[in-house]
């Protein structure tokens, strides 16, 4: 063979393996999507009628190829699915460096170490004045707030605390929410002016004998809510409940608590946040020997002139660490605060009804239709939040794509990860790292939708959405179609 003719053959042997690569590559493809969409179409026989009431969406988000759907288009009632597209648009809009401040001033001289005049604390929505990031000192913040006053020279206040809570408005509770359950945790009030999650943490303890009432103690310890025990020692189960009266601040402690078993830590919401956080200021002023003459008020009206201020602290968190909570966690509250704070960047004053145009807006920028979105509020309890899969999936195919995806993904709980809201699911799965989702349930109501992301560069969003009234059967279903993803798409 001449010297030529070598060369090509050689040449012609390269083109024809470039050539026949894709089609090698295409063909082994096809077959692992077949597989996979055989194993999610036994999933959905198996789950029977939940199937005919539930929507599943799953594209690749290499090529924008749609691997599966099924009711794709129907909307839905999403529970805290919700929370993907508040959290989204407040990443877009506010970016995740926007900062939550909360600022202590005061209003008067101070003369022999005497304030003449008052303590102003006003904020913009920080949810994070808690023991969450203080391993679990809830009172750290307003220590320190304290110590800051002592540093100014202040050893006597002669004035009020006026909470001014003006960045949102004293529409706290949700008018969709759940009228009998506002007492419980995840229906904690939304305010400009916050404090460990607008909430009291009760520790319920067995007393000496069967018969006897329950031991409780309050966590922080305060003044602003008065407990009644109502629980009784007994033998048997644990039942033990929570009440608050609608606009009251006292809260009844029911049920029953075995002889013998362990304490019991349950949560009860507050009512008007802003008083709550002023107390627990003023109470840490008299722990500290600083006497208050003055009362916990709010400001008299948002337009109240007030004399010139002069910050005294300030607190500030960021809003990237409180997506990660409101996502991972399910924390209605977290996702709350940031609604609000998204509609008060947009309109000036935080609501539910400024947030809800804020992400409307962020959805019909991203091209979603107008006419096909219902926002009522930022974590899903409303039950008038209706989506269809693929719209979810819209917004996490655009956020995939976008510059703070990283922060948006990792956001989002970790298959078997004992820090989020999928602890208990997918645990034994050895790819279950791969997955990044967010859950969601109400009563009748089951989601998960997220990502499956491969070591390979291939990554997936999915969004499966169940009004089927069985959650246990809707659940068995999304883990079998996670669980096909995971093993099947290439």
């Amino acid at each position: 063979m001449t010297c030529r003719a070598t060369i090509y053959a050689i040449l012609t042997l390269i083109f024809l393996t470039k050539a026949l690569a894709p089609s090698h590559v295409k063909a082994e493809n096809t077959s692992s999507f077949n597989l996979l969409v055989s194993s999610i179409q036994t999933a959905i026989r198996h789950a029977g009628p939940t199937a005919s009431e539930s929507g599943i969406y799953v594209s690749s988000l290499s090529d924008d190829h749609v691997v599966f759907r099924h009711n794709s288009n129907r909307q839905y009632i999403v529970a805290s699915n919700a929370k993907l597209l508040t959290t989204a648009a407040a990443l877009v809009r506010l970016g995740p460096d926007f900062t939550f401040r909360t600022t202590l001033y005061s209003n008067g001289d101070t003369n022999d170490g005497t304030l003449h005049g008052d303590l102003v604390l006003q904020g913009n929505g920080d949810p994070s004045l808690s023991g969450r990031f203080f391993n679990g000192n809830s009172l750290l913040i307003p220590q320190q707030w304290v110590e800051a006053i002592k540093r100014a020279g202040i050893n006597r206040i002669s004035g009020d605390i006026i909470v001014d809570d003006s960045a949102f408005d004293r529409h706290y509770v949700h008018n969709d929410w759940p009228q009998a359950q506002l007492s419980r945790w995840y229906c904690s009030q939304v305010s400009a002016l916050s404090f460990n999650d607008n909430c009291l943490d009760i520790l319920v303890l067995p007393g000496h004998a069967v018969g006897r009432p329950a031991q409780i103690a309050a966590s922080p310890l305060t003044s602003y809510v008065r407990l009644l025990n109502k629980c009784r020692t007994t033998t048997g189960n644990r039942n033990i409940s929570v009440h608050r009266d609608h606009g009251s601040n006292v809260i009844t402690v029911s049920g029953k608590c075995p002889l013998g078993s362990e304490p019991t830590q349950i949560s009860a919401t507050i009512h008007a946040p802003p008083l709550f956080l002023g107390t627990i200021l003023a109470e840490r002023l008299q722990a500290n020997r600083i006497p208050f003459e003055g009362h916990v008020r709010f400001q008299n009206g948002y337009d109240e002139p007030l004399k010139p201020l002069t910050v005294v602290a300030t607190t500030t968190s960021h809003l990237k660490d409180a997506i990660r909570i409101a996502n991972s966690r399910s924390q209605n509250f977290y996702a709350e605060q940031i609604f609000k704070a998204l509609g008060a960047k947009d309109a000036g004053n935080g609501s539910f009804r400024s947030g809800a145009i804020a992400v409307t807006d962020f959805l019909i920028s991203i091209g979603l239709p107008k006419n096909s979105l219902t926002v009522a509020d930022g974590c899903g309890l409303s039950r008038q939040n209706r989506y269809s899969p693929r719209q979810i999936v819209a917004v996490l195919t655009y956020m995939y794509g976008h510059q703070y995806s990283e922060t948006f993904i990792n956001s989002l709980a970790a298959g078997g990860s004992p820090n989020g809201s999928l602890r208990n699911r997918f645990q034994k799965h050895c790819l279950r790292r791969q997955l990044r989702a967010k859950t969601g349930s109400l009563s009748g109501v089951s989601t998960l939708s997220g990502y499956v992301i491969r070591p390979n560069g291939n990554s997936y969003a999915f969004s499966i959405l169940s009004n089927s009234g069985s959650t246990a059967r809707s659940r068995r279903m999304q883990d079998a179609i996670v669980e096909a993803l995971l093993e099947h798409a290439p």
